[in-house]
C-alpha cells in the first residue's frame, strides 16, 4: 500500500513542477492546485497527499472445480459405465474433465486409463471396456481449470466372473448284472453359475444317445460325484453313457462310455399247453424270466435274423453292418442290415438252417429247435382272444418283444411280438405276429429279427 501512495506523491509533485511552470500565480511550493478551465479544483498540500490511503480494487482468483465420483453401474465382465458431476467450476473455465481408473488406489491423470469428456460444469457419463474379469478397480471423476486438477472421491468396482459352461466328467459303470448298472458322472466345476440339471445320457446304439432313455439325478449343492441306477437292460448287451451338466451358459457332456451287461444263458424250463399238448421253453432266448406283462422290459430277450446262430448279432445293442456274409457263419456278431431285395442277410439264399433240432444254425438248447409254422399257428389258435392279451394269458405267456427292422437296424419295441418259425415262404420267412389288431402267421423278410419261442423236439 505504501509503494502506491510513493507513487502517487511522486506523481503529484511532478504535475506540481508542470503546472508551477504555467501559472504565473504565487503559490506556495509544496502544495499541489489542479485547475480546469481556470479554477481550482484540487489543492492538497504534499503533507496532506502523504497522510492519504488508497485501495486497489479487489481481483477473484480461480479456485479448484468441485467434482463428484457418480456410482460406477452396468458392470460387466470387461466394460463398466461411469461418470460423474461438476457442481461449480471454481470460477474458471472448465478445461477438461472426465474418469480416471486403475487396479491401485489414488490414480491420476497421468495415467493413460482415463477418459475426456467434453462440456464444462454438470453431469457426463463414461462407458470404459477391455477391463480384465474378476478385477477390482478403483475409479475417481475429475475436472481441470486454470487453478489445477481436482478430483472425486475414490470409489471401487469389481467386474464379473465370466460364467462357463460346466467341467463334467463321464465315470464308469458299476454293479453290472445282466438288466442293470450303476452309472457314474463327476462334476467338477459350476462354470461360475449354478447348476440346473445333470445326470445322463444312455443308450444300447452310441448314435441314439440323445435320443434315448434319459435318466436325471437329484441335485445337490456343490460340485461331487453323482450316479444313477438304470434298469430294464438286456443280457450280453453293450450300452454306452455320457453324464451332462446344464448352467445358465449351456450343457456339457462327457464322453460316452461303452460297458456290456452280463450274459445269461436262457434258463430251460417246460411248460405244456394242455390243449395242444406241445412243451415248449417257457420263456423266449435271451431272456432270464418269464414275462410278467404283456411288455416286460426284464424279459424282452433276443432278436435273430432269420437262419442265424448265436453268434452276438441277436444282442439288442449289436453294431450294424451293410456287409452280407457269403457263408452261414458270417465270422462276426453285427446286424446285417440290406438296402434291396431278396432282404436277406446271406449274399445267396439258404431254406435249409433251422430245420429240426439239428439244423446248422439251430439256436436252441439240446432237444429244442425252432418251431414250425403249423406249430406257432396251432398254440395261436388255442388262445382265448385272437390278440395280444390273448398270446399272453397262454400257458406260454407270450409277450410283445418288438423286433429288429432289416433296412436300418431300428427297434419297435411295445404292443407287437413277432416270433419266427422254421419254414421259408418264398425269398421270406413265417413268423407268428400279435398285437392289438389280432394275430396271424406273417411273412417277414428274412433280414428282420424277431424273438424266438423254442419247442421241445
Amino acid at each position: 500500500m505504501k509503494k502506491h501512495l510513493h507513487f502517487l506523491r511522486t506523481l503529484f509533485l511532478a504535475a506540481l513542477t508542470l503546472l508551477c511552470i504555467f501559472n504565473a500565480a504565487a503559490q506556495t511550493s509544496d502544495t499541489l492546485y489542479i485547475y480546469h478551465q481556470g479554477a481550482v479544483v484540487f489543492k492538497r498540500s504534499v503533507a496532506q497527499i502523504d497522510s492519504m490511503s488508497y485501495s486497489p480494487p479487489a481481483i477473484a482468483l480461480p479456485v479448484l472445480a468441485s467434482v463428484v465420483t457418480a456410482e460406477p453401474g452396468s458392470i460387466t465382465e470387461t466394460s463398466a459405465t461411469l461418470g460423474g458431476t461438476i457442481p461449480a467450476d471454481g470460477g474458471g473455465a472448465i478445461t477438461a474433465r472426465g474418469i480416471v481408473w486403475s487396479t491401485t488406489q489414488n490414480p491420476t491423470i497421468a495415467l493413460s486409463t482415463k477418459t475426456s469428456e467434453a462440456g464444462g460444469s454438470g453431469t457426463f457419463t463414461s462407458t470404459i471396456t477391455g477391463l480384465a474379469p474378476s478385477t477390482t478397480y478403483y475409479v475417481r471423476a475429475y475436472a481441470t481449470n486454470s487453478a489445477g486438477t481436482s478430483y472425486g472421491e475414490e470409489l471401487s468396482f469389481t467386474t464379473k466372473t465370466p460364467i462357463n459352461k460346466p467341467a463334467v466328467t463321464t465315470g464308469i459303470a458299476n454293479s453290472i448284472t445282466y438288466n442293470s448298472a450303476i452309472i457314474e458322472g463327476f462334476l467338477s466345476s459350476d462354470g461360475g453359475a449354478p447348476i440346473i440339471e445333470r445326470g445322463f445320457f444312455w443308450s444300447y446304439e452310441l448314435g441314439l444317445l440323445f435320443t434315448e432313455s434319459r435318466n436325471i439325478t437329484k441335485l445337490d449343492p456343490g460340485t461331487s460325484e453323482f450316479n444313477t441306477f438304470i434298469k430294464g437292460l438286456s443280457p450280453s448287451c453293450n450300452y454306452y453313457f455320457q453324464a451332462y451338466a446344464i448352467n445358465s451358459a449351456g450343457m456339457t457332456l462327457g464322453e460316452a462310455v461303452k460297458f456290456s451287461t452280463l450274459d445269461i444263458k436262457t434258463e430251460v424250463r417246460d411248460v405244456l399247453n394242455p390243449v395242444t399238448r406241445k412243451i415248449w421253453m417257457d420263456r423266449s432266448l435271451g431272456t432270464s424270466k418269464v414275462p410278467s406283462s404283456t411288455y416286460d422290459e426284464e424279459s424282452l430277450g433276443s432278436l435273430y435274423q432269420w437262419g442265424r446262430s448265436s453268434d452276438g448279432h441277436q444282442k439288442r445293442s449289436s453294431e450294424s453292418t451293410t456287409q452280407l456274409s457269403a457263408t452261414q457263419t458270417p465270422g462276426h456278431g453285427n446286424f446285417i442290415a440290406i438296402e434291396k431285395r431278396p432282404y436277406d442277410w446271406l449274399s445267396i439264399q439258404n431254406s435249409n438252417l433251422w430245420q429240426g433240432v439239428n439244423g446248422v444254425n439251430n439256436p436252441c438248447p439240446d432237444g429244442y429247435r425252432v418251431p414250425t409254422a403249423a406249430e406257432l399257428d396251432e398254440e395261436r389258435k388255442s388262445w382265448s382272444v385272437n390278440s395280444i392279451e390273448g398270446a399272453y394269458n397262454s400257458p406260454l405267456k407270450f409277450a410283445a418283444t418288438g423286433y429288429r427292422d432289416f433296412y436300418l437296424g431300428t427297434f419297435t419295441e411295445q404292443n407287437v411280438g413277432y416270433y419266427w418259425s422254421s419254414n421259408t415262404y418264398g425269398s421270406n420267412a413265417a413268423c407268428l405276429y400279435f398285437g392289438p389288431d389280432g394275430s396271424h402267421i406273417f411273412s417277414s423278410e428274412r433280414a428282420n429279427a424277431n424273438s424266438i419261442r423254442c419247442i421241445k423236439d
